[in-house]
């Protein structure tokens, strides 16, 4: 009965649509070519009107209805014909799987597509991706479907922009993956396959995003002062700011393809979402989380250094530091940790000087990606991210004493990349 109530819900939302022009004609109440740059773009994109969220979600939930139906094909056409309409640079890109998913009795095999769509930036080398799965695990209006319209919300506003005259600095690419409800192929074959032909700066996690009213936010430790910031600006419906509804500390990405971009490819990512019951009937928390993907992903297209602060890892470095200490004194474990001290205290004096020249503007960005990239120890049982992995879940004495050099090692490969200048 679950995926009969995601169907439900999709046809309650169809019925309750009200179909609008998409041809933008006088939607934004810009009238010549350019004019959007003469606000500041951040103002600029706030200040849209998003079009009625029916006329963006009954073609998302039509296009899932298409996907239910067995025609991945045409669900993906649909989303790369929907992005062009926008002014995006659309393609239809075929998976290349190392071994086809297990077959199940009754279902045909099919080819797998990842829909890729970019806005050029000057600095074609690098990419600010958004992405979420075209694929629905069970309840289809709130998984996946809300955050295609999410997702199309976004590339409306910033395809407004983009033809209007504003180029930004990285390229911004939105990914609709295939095959999210079978491992994540479309994920792992965006960066090693060269589908997006550009080095992946950060990626924003878009995935499951509407589905609920509470909302909540989750992204690597360098990027969440950003998020923080960024929903200080946006406004839910009563007209409180999205940071007031902020509780705590802000947790990792929890999604399948935000746990691939963090953990395998070492990759910055962040996501925003609102979570629990389903229900959006007005699309108000598509709309909001419109406007807060599109500031977010602004900002890390435009800033002259990407805005990450290294130095928000000292603290869960420190922590874990003293509950190993801890540990290893209390099970009387012949492991040295001095080692793990001094490169944990070579990291943070690395990232301090970071912090600085990011606030500057001169922090070059591939030095960032690269310590990014160092963090995530690759071995042969699968890559573990240094910082958010516990040594102590390693198992016995010779795996957590292998474990905490490994750790040490990486924090000194990445604070001599953040120490490099030029």
């Amino acid at each position: 009965m679950r995926p009969l109530f995601g169907i439900a819900a999709s046809l309650l939302c169809l019925l309750a649509a009200v179909p609008v022009n998409a041809a933008e004609q006088g939607l934004y109440g810009f009238d010549r070519a350019g004019m959007a740059r003469e606000l500041s773009i951040e103002q600029t994109y706030l200040t849209l009107p998003s079009s009625p969220g029916a006329a963006l979600s009954v073609a998302s939930l039509t296009e899932h209805a298409r996907l239910a139906a067995g025609g991945e094909g045409d669900a993906a056409r649909w989303v790369a014909d929907q992005l062009s309409s926008y002014g995006w640079n659309a393609r239809v890109v075929p998976i290349p799987l190392a071994a086809t998913a297990p077959r199940t009795p009754g279902r045909r095999k099919g080819k797998l597509i990842d829909v890729v769509a970019t806005l050029p930036g000057r600095k074609a080398d690098l990419a600010i991706v958004l992405g979420a799965r075209r694929q629905a695990r069970a309840f289809g209006a709130a998984d996946d479907a809300g955050s295609i319209a999410t997702l199309m919300e976004v590339a409306r506003g910033l395809g407004y922009l983009y033809r209007s005259g504003w180029r930004p600095e990285r390229t911004i690419a939105i990914v609709s993956f295939g095959g999210g409800a079978i491992g994540e192929p479309g994920s792992y074959a965006l960066a090693p396959s060269h589908q997006l032909h550009a080095r992946i700066a950060a990626y924003v996690d878009c995935d499951a995003c509407a589905t609920g009213s509470h909302f909540e936010a989750g992204a690597a430790a360098p990027l969440s002062a950003l998020v923080r910031e960024s929903a200080r600006i946006v406004p839910d419906s009563g007209g409180t700011m999205l940071s007031q509804h902020l509780d705590g500390n802000i947790g990792l990405p929890e999604s399948p393809e935000g746990v691939v971009f963090t953990h395998g490819l070492g990759v910055p990512t962040l996501d925003v979402r609102f979570s629990g019951l389903f229900g959006d009937p007005s699309y108000m928390h598509h709309r909001e989380l419109a406007q807060l993907i599109g500031t977010l992903t602004l900002r890390l297209a435009d800033a002259c250094s990407l805005p990450m602060r290294w130095s928000a890892y000292d603290a869960r470095l420190d922590a874990t530091l003293r509950q190993l200490s801890l540990e290893v004194k209390h099970s009387d474990l012949p492991i040295d940790l001095q080692d793990l001290r001094m490169a944990v205290r070579a990291f943070e004096e690395s990232a301090a000087r970071a912090d600085a020249l990011i606030a500057a503007g001169t922090m070059p960005d591939a030095h960032q990606l690269d310590a990014a990239e160092a963090l995530v120890a690759r071995v042969s049982d699968g890559p573990f991210h240094v910082i958010y992995s516990d040594p102590l879940a390693a198992g016995n004495e010779e795996r957590i004493e292998w474990k905490v050099q490994a750790t040490a090692t990486a924090l000194r490969r990445a604070s001599s990349l953040l120490a490099e200048t030029s």
